[in-house]
């Protein structure tokens, strides 16, 4: 009944837009609940106090061993009810697989749940990535040529945000500041990366490898339900458009809820397909072209 009501909320937000919002930044490394295999990481703070992540990929070249990097995150309190999540993501060197943005295909930490039916891997807890809305800032450093995919492996390099320049030097690739949606069907959510097919980033003072991604600027958001309800601007929220939300049940509330759960079901019942890659190379800064599409089709 819980997730029943959680999943008519979700709904209710899509057809009717959100509350405002109020934001708490993340300054303290014990709101994090951390998972990984095969990745460094380093946990330093800004000048606002703000906690920064340099994550370092150990796990190289194109293998059944990947990287990734996993945090759930809780309020000050010890509790997760946050509503939205805000940082800025920096990408360095060269990674050819990777998936972003709280997308699971790449990895398998203990929250990420099944890749099943070739879905998408969004299993950590927020609504898939939109970049039409979700994009605050594109700062790469091949721009618009992204088109906002939050899983990439091999074929056209075009829109790899983390390609580097394609010769595997340890470059700057730019980044990316969004605003993800918590799914409130999920009691949990937070920080998210996958990786493989990598060659190893830049070296930066104070941290004693080389760097592949960086997290900062986070922050958690906590839409006002009483603005919710009234629609009427609170001192000190940020008011987003649209200006008026739908908060009746309607038949589009009620057919979302059946949708989801007979994908749900069929999806159980129907499916058992896991994410794999392709047998070690090892570790190895070249790769061939058939290495890469091989960890493509998978």
């Amino acid at each position: 009944m819980l997730n029943a009501l959680r999943l008519l909320t979700a709904c209710s937000f899509v057809s009717g837009g959100h509350a405002a919002t109020t934001w708490q930044r993340i300054t303290d490394v014990g709101q994090l609940d951390v998972s990984s295999l095969g990745t460094e990481i380093k946990y330093l703070n800004d000048g606002d106090g703000s906690l920064r992540i340099a994550l370092s990929f150990e796990n190289y070249g194109c293998g059944d061993t990947e990287n990734f990097f996993a945090a759930l995150i809780t309020d000050s309190s010890g509790e997760s009810t946050w509503d939205r999540i805000r940082y800025r993501m920096d990408f360095y060197g060269t990674t050819i697989c990777y998936s972003i943005f709280d997308n699971t295909w790449y990895g398998d930490s203990p929250w990420s749940g099944d890749n099943i039916c070739s879905g998408n891997g969004q299993k950590f807890g927020l609504f898939p990535f939109d970049h039409n809305i979700d994009l605050i800032e594109n700062g790469l450093t091949i721009g618009d040529a992204w088109t906002g995919r939050t899983r990439h492996c091999g074929g056209d390099t075009a829109d790899n945000l983390w390609i580097g320049d394609e010769g595997g030097h340890r470059n700057y690739d730019g980044f990316v500041k969004v605003e993800l949606r918590r799914n409130p069907v999920f009691e949990k959510s937070g920080l998210y990366v996958g990786a493989s097919c990598t060659i190893g980033g830049i070296w930066m003072d104070g941290i004693d490898f080389p760097v592949d991604a960086v997290f900062s600027e986070i922050q958690v958001g906590y839409d006002d339900e009483q603005q919710f309800m009234d629609n009427r601007p609170a001192q000190g929220f940020e008011v987003k458009e649209p200006a008026y939300y739908i908060v009746k049940v309607t038949s589009f509330d009620i057919w979302c809820f059946v949708g989801v759960a007979l994908v749900c079901l069929v999806a159980v019942i129907g499916c058992g397909y896991r994410q794999r890659t392709p047998v070690s190379y090892g570790k190895v800064a070249h790769f061939t072209e058939s290495d890469v599409e091989n960890e493509r089709l998978k």
